[in-house]
């Protein structure tokens, strides 16, 4: 097999011609040495030159001790063979098969399946792009499986292996079943506290080979349907079901086992598996609803209700505090379990209850469901889940991880500019997820920007000496003579600013409470705080004088909206990569020029262009933009991408033919041509409000000389509205 003479051929390179990394480096030390304790060092210049070229080698296999260390990270943590042992049997048992009941019923309330021109679209053949996109959607560096071959290894030499993979791939696509050697895994065992005891307190990872993780990708778009077609289901089943795993235990592997059932934590086949479970939970929960047999919370008398929420593997249950009401849930979570194997874990399951209801009532409910009776559920996904009034004590975790990081650094030996890169990179950063949601306390705040000023004069976080420039001159602008930083405070009101959404009554769960519990029609900028409301709601109506410095007033009819849209830049989704284009026209001359960007799903920026083309019409520089884009998106590999313009007659030109006697048929051909196979996802219109950093390209273009200039880094006329299109500042479109 083609993987199998790689890592022969591999190993004999790396002992005839790579060679020993500490070997080499222990040679080269003493070379440097040798060298630096020479009488003759510094007379004659081909001592330094070769000092140079030594120390450029040995640069170099440090980064290669770094990357081999990054590949054979484990923890050793006891050397019992007889505990190894144990643990092996501890997962024989724990995947052993376990008999599904009831499965057909489960998925009876599924609406969602695939026609039969889907099934056909599922089952055609396997491209070349597919392949490459599936590569290279992968982490480079990401742990190997029992081939030893990182996914870096494809990516980089992917014009030797593409056809190798492309082969394999679609061998597998046509019969069904692929090479058990393929389906060997190692599982590692991660600890989940810093003194694990038992073995259900390590967390197994199974490390699968690269190239079955490469033909798992193209699973996740299938895994959403129903009616799969039966090459792929028998497919994934011969997957599933033919995996042999090894257990790697103190860098020693051990007995292998064979799983039966179903998939592993690391396979990229399990999210989206488990999605589907848990999808068919949700429907079974609704089901028990519309039966009147779930009675879920209402949040208000004429608000929504709840009986669930999930967040992958985590659930919230909401029902009335009934006995009847537990039975229900039980019943539900059994026939659930029945029919896919999962069960619930009650020792990290928490119980909370109304303190309205008796607290024997309480511990009685709380027997019946086997679950823990607690006062406050704590944090979840770092944010706590508050009960009642908010104090200091409240976020107390969070200042604590502040003074957790300031105490592992040696602050004293890092000068002032260390200090403030460390406090705006890091100790900034470590609150901003729990302000999205929560304003902070003043006193909260206020210990915050504490421990950041002492730490940048002092580099402790309790020392309050050597403060030579006020606080609120530090948190300045750099271009008012500041260093940038951010007050914890200003900070906190800027992200809940998103309140905006419930002034202009945007469709979304969180703003339907909202306006169904609180405002129940009335604008939000002149809402008031009632007697008894959540924290929450307390903390977003700090937010209203921003608002209202923020909008202005339209004359029309009340039913046309009281004010204006707001307009968001969207990033494309994970994985993808966007391009923006636009044209520019200056009034005096009408000379025209183009520009454009391409930026990743984090809207991080990966390449711009920038063209003065000279006179034309603007449909014409419009379609220029375009191409040069898709030009320089190729270029780059930028797959899978999707175009946005704010030209709605170029987007129809692209999408509908047009004749051959238009003045702009050549270049829409070009364009079509660049746009042929499967890399491009959708071509759409937007608003100019969310087009401002082509915009400001095209803009720039008219400055550069004429052709095409390439913008490997952005401008720094564009930095601004960069950081505002990935925080979600938005722009008012009247």
């Amino acid at each position: 097999m083609a993987v199998a003479q790689v890592s022969k051929e591999v190993k004999v390179w790396r002992n005839e011609v790579f060679g020993n990394i500490f070997k080499r480096k222990r040679v080269l030390v003493s070379r440097i040495c040798g060298i630096q304790q020479s009488p003759d060092y510094g007379r004659f210049s081909f001592l330094q030159d070769l000092e140079s070229c030594l120390q450029q080698e040995y640069h170099e296999v440090l980064h290669q001790e770094e990357l081999l260390w990054l590949q054979k990270l484990r923890l050793d943590w006891v050397q019992s063979v007889e505990l190894g042992r144990s643990v092996v049997e501890f997962y024989k048992l724990l995947f052993a098969h376990h008999h599904c009941q009831a499965l057909e019923a489960a998925f009876d309330t599924f609406s969602l399946k695939a026609t039969e021109d889907e099934q056909l679209q599922l089952s055609c053949t396997i491209d070349l792009e597919e392949v490459k996109i599936a590569t290279f959607s992968m982490k480079g560096l990401k742990a190997p499986g029992d081939d030893d071959i990182q996914p870096v290894f494809y990516q980089r030499n992917w014009d030797v292996v593409k056809d190798t993979l492309l082969d394999f791939v679609r061998m597998a696509w046509q019969h069904r079943r692929v090479d058990l050697d393929i389906l060997k895994a190692h599982m590692v065992l991660i600890p989940k506290n810093p003194r694990p005891v038992f073995v259900k307190d390590f967390r197994p990872i199974t490390l699968l080979n690269t190239s079955y993780k490469i033909l798992s990708k193209f699973f996740r778009e299938v895994l959403i349907f129903f009616h799969i077609p039966m090459n792929i289901v028998e497919l994934i089943m011969f997957c599933v079901s033919n995996i042999d795993i090894v257990v790697l235990w103190n860098w020693e592997i051990l007995l292998a086992f064979r799983p039966e059932r179903g998939l592993l934590q690391g396979d990229p086949l399990s999210p989206y598996l488990f999605i589907l479970v848990m999808e068919s939970l949700s429907h079974m929960i609704l089901e028990n609803v519309d039966l009147k047999l779930w009675k879920p919370i209402n949040v208000s008398q004429s608000g929504p209700a709840f009986s669930h929420l999930f967040f992958a593997d985590d659930l919230m249950l909401f029902n009335v505090a009934e006995e009847d009401q537990v039975a229900v849930v039980r019943d539900v979570l059994s026939d659930f379990s029945k029919a896919f194997g999962l069960h619930v874990n009650l020792d990290k399951s928490k119980l909370w209850i109304s303190p309205n209801v008796p607290n024997v009532k309480a511990q009685c409910l709380s027997r019946l469901c086997e679950i823990p009776l607690v006062s406050e559920l704590g944090t979840y996904l770092g944010v706590p889940i508050i009960h009642g009034r908010v104090t200091k004590n409240t976020y107390k975790h969070m200042i604590d991880r502040v003074l957790n990081r300031l105490s592992s650094w040696k602050g004293k030996v890092l000068s002032y500019a260390g200090r403030r890169t460390l406090v705006q990179s890091t100790l900034n950063s470590i609150p901003i997820y729990t302000m999205q949601s929560t304003l902070l306390p003043v006193s909260v705040c206020n210990h915050l920007d504490q421990c950041n000023r002492n730490f940048l004069w002092s580099g402790k976080a309790d020392n309050s000496y050597g403060h030579l420039v006020s606080w609120d001159r530090i948190c300045q602008s750099k271009g008012n003579g500041g260093l940038g930083l951010r007050k914890a405070r200003q900070s906190n009101l800027a992200l809940l600013a998103k309140t905006w959404k419930l002034h202009i009554r945007q469709s979304s769960l969180c703003t339907e409470i909202f306006q169904k519990k609180y405002l129940k029609g009335r604008p939000f900028v002149n809402s008031t705080s009632s007697g008894r409301c959540s924290s929450t709601w307390r903390g977003l109506l700090q937010t209203r004088e921003c608002i209202r410095r923020g909008t202005r007033w339209r004359i029309g009819k009340e039913s046309d909206g009281a004010s204006g849209q707001l307009i968001t830049w969207q990033p494309p989704p994970p994985g993808c990569f966007l391009l923006n284009s636009d044209g520019s026209r200056q009034q005096l001359d009408n000379h025209d020029s183009v520009g454009g960007l391409i930026r990743d799903a984090s809207g991080l920026w990966v390449s711009g262009f920038m063209v003065n083309i000279g006179f034309t019409s603007s449909l014409k520089a419009e379609l220029w933009g375009v191409r040069q884009g898709l030009l320089l998106a190729k270029e780059r590999g930028c797959v899978p991408l999707i175009v946005e313009l704010d030209a709605a007659v170029v987007v129809n030109f692209l999408k509908n033919p047009i004749v051959d006697t238009h003045p702009c048929f050549t270049l829409v051909q070009d364009c079509l041509e660049l746009i042929k196979g499967s890399w491009i996802m959708e071509i759409r219109y937007i608003y100019r409000e969310r087009n401002r950093c082509a915009d400001c390209m095209a803009l720039l273009a008219h400055e550069t000389a004429y052709g095409v200039t390439e913008c490997n880094e952005p401008p720094d006329q564009i930095l601004t509205l960069l950081q505002e299109d990935r925080t979600g500042i938005g722009v008012m479109r009247p």
